[in-house]
C-alpha cells in the first residue's frame, strides 16, 4: 500500500472543493476513497488541535453543555488535561466516527437509488467515492470554521449577541457547499445527469430521516412503557 501524502491530498481536496465538476470524475475503490479521506484530513486535524490548545477556554465553553450528562468528562475538560481530552475527541470524530459514517451513509445513498428508485447502475465504490468527495468542503475548511467559531465565541462572551447567527450562517454555507460537490461527484461517479443525482440524494436523505424518526419514536415509546 502506498504511503499517504497529506499535503498533496489536501491540495487535491481544495481543488475538488473549488471546482467540483472538473475534479470529481476520478473513480476509486472503497479503500482508496477512505484512504484519501484520512490523508486529506491530517492537516485540518493538526490545525484544529493547535487551536484547541490555544483557545481551550472557549472550546470548553462550547463543549461542556453538550456533555452535560457526563459530568466526569466535564471535570476533565475543566482540569489540566482538558486540552488533551479535546484533542482525543477531535481525533475520535475525524478518524473514527466520520469514517464509519462514510460507510453507513454511502450504503443508504447507494441502496435506495439503485435498488428502490432504480436510477443509477454504478458500484458501491462509486457512491463511497462521491460521498468522500462531498465531504471535502467541510473537511478542508473545518480548521478555518473552527478558528472562526472560537473567535466569534470569544466575542459572544464579550457581549456581541449576533454571533450565534454568524455561526449558523457558516454552518449553512458549508452544508450547501457539501451538497453541491456531492451532487457533482454523484453524477460523475454514476454517469448520470446532475438533476437525477440531486433527486437520488434528496430522496435517499428523506428516507433516512423517516427511518431515523420512526426508530426514535419506537425507542421513546418503549422507554415510556418501562
Amino acid at each position: 500500500m502506498a504511503a499517504i501524502n497529506p499535503i498533496a491530498d489536501y491540495r487535491k481536496a481544495l481543488s475538488i472543493m473549488r471546482h467540483p465538476v472538473a475534479n470529481t470524475g476520478a473513480k476509486m475503490t472503497v479503500n482508496k476513497a477512505v484512504k484519501f479521506y484520512y490523508s486529506a484530513s491530517v492537516i485540518p486535524v493538526i490545525l484544529i488541535a493547535v487551536f484547541e490548545i490555544i483557545f481551550k477556554g472557549p472550546v470548553v465553553g462550547l463543549v461542556v453543555p453538550i456533555l452535560a450528562s457526563m459530568p466526569y468528562l466535564t471535570q476533565i475538560l475543566n482540569g489540566q488535561y482538558g486540552a488533551a481530552l479535546l484533542i482525543l475527541m477531535t481525533l475520535a470524530f475525524f478518524w473514527i466516527a466520520e469514517p464509519i459514517a462514510i460507510y453507513i451513509n454511502s450504503f443508504f445513498y447507494h441502496v435506495f437509488p439503485k435498488f428502490i428508485f432504480r436510477q443509477v447502475n454504478g458500484k458501491f465504490a462509486n457512491t463511497v467515492t462521491a460521498y468522500v468527495y462531498g465531504l471535502m468542503p467541510f473537511l478542508t475548511l473545518s480548521w478555518i470554521t473552527m478558528l472562526l467559531i472560537l473567535l466569534v465565541l470569544t466575542a459572544y462572551f464579550a457581549g456581541f449577541i449576533l454571533i450565534p447567527l454568524i455561526v449558523l450562517l457558516m454552518v449553512l454555507v458549508l452544508g450547501l457547499w457539501d451538497l453541491v460537490v456531492f451532487v457533482a461527484a454523484y453524477a460523475h461517479q454514476h454517469d448520470t445527469e446532475s438533476w437525477r443525482a440531486l433527486a437520488c440524494i434528496i430522496g435517499s436523505a428523506m428516507v433516512i430521516v423517516i427511518l431515523a424518526s420512526a426508530i426514535s419514536a419506537v425507542i421513546v415509546y418503549a422507554e415510556g412503557l418501562l
